[in-house]
């Protein structure tokens, strides 16, 4: 073994169907671990087994978006166009290893970033609400496999989604933006979905949504409510079965923020309509004075009114 290198003893890796023979693997790279895995006879097409160890049960996979940036809130189009990391997690007895002792300076957990986990099985999850996931160059990708067969993924994205809103109250609306997470293939016999750390079957638990702070000029989200708010927030994610398939909803809580529209708009108005009002205390026999007082105020807020709705849904 090079110097300086870290060597993996693998033993005893199991499958859904065998139990392999203790042998020695010494992996070096995610090339040697596809090598190994190969040579063991993975077959990354199929799904792992649940947690019996057989394949009369589902893959349990949880997910969650670790929310970075929220880009923008399109009302008129009804979408949001957010950043951040979608992550998910499953158990996959076939990547299993004996973990090294303590102190050992064998690793205990593999890393493979972009193409290099090309090899593994991955659920084919997709975004039923997407609108547009937009690339960019830079964005990455990581995955990990401990000793005990544990995956976990993490995918830098950008997402462009599509939501229902409500404008009856504008300006003092309230929405939730939702990230819809589903397998494109598999129904509940095959694969389960839950938010990190959340239980099986219909309903919230879990954490769907973890983020920072997120600064808005114009949208306050659930950390802006609490004590600290520098502390960020965390919501749970919802799930729902349709058609024998499970659909997570990760969400993300906004309030309008109405101090703009408070300021720019409502208390204007009210300031305009008051100075129309004031054509009643003009002699009658100066029109010109009237008249203006009555129609430059109305043309003025009917601008203004114009301002609003460009950004509103017709």
């Amino acid at each position: 073994m090079p110097a300086g290198k870290a060597a993996l003893v693998l033993l005893a890796v199991a499958t859904a169907a065998q139990e392999y023979n203790n042998t020695e693997y010494p992996i070096e790279s995610a090339a040697d671990f596809a090598r190994v895995i190969g040579a063991r006879g993975y077959d990354k097409s199929r799904r792992p087994p649940c947690t019996n160890g057989t394949l009369q049960g589902p893959t349990i996979v949880e997910v969650q978006l670790r929310l970075t940036q929220v880009n923008e809130i399109d009302q008129k189009r009804g979408t949001a166009t957010v950043n951040g990391y979608f992550r998910s997690w499953w158990n996959d007895p076939g990547l299993k290893f004996d973990c090294p002792p303590t102190g050992s300076v064998c690793p205990s957990t593999l890393s493979f970033q972009g193409d290099d986990a090309s090899a593994l099985w991955k659920p084919d999850l997709y975004f039923d609400n997407l609108v547009e996931k937009i690339g960019a160059s830079g964005f990455s990708s990581l995955v990990s496999v401990d000793c005990q067969g544990n995956v976990w993924s993490s995918e830098q994205v950008r997402l462009q989604v599509k939501f229902p809103m409500t404008l009856g109250r504008f300006p003092y609306d309230d929405h939730v933006v939702e990230i819809i997470v589903a397998s494109y293939s598999l129904t509940n016999s095959d694969l389960r979905i839950v938010p990190g750390g959340g239980v099986l079957g219909d309903g919230a638990s879990g954490i769907g949504i973890s983020a920072p702070q997120i600064p808005s000029v114009f949208w306050s989200f659930p950390n802006d409510l609490a004590a600290d708010p520098s502390q960020g927030f965390e919501t749970p994610g919802v799930v729902e079965t349709t058609d024998g398939r499970e659909f997570v909803a990760l969400q993300i809580p906004i309030s309008r923020e109405s101090k703009f529209y408070i300021d720019q708009v409502i208390i204007p108005c009210q300031l305009f309509l008051d100075l129309s009002y004031m054509q009643f205390f003009v002699p009658a026999s100066a029109v010109p004075a009237r008249a203006a007082l009555a129609v430059i105020p109305v043309l003025i807020m009917r601008t203004m009114f114009d301002s609003v709705y460009q950004s509103l849904p017709e």
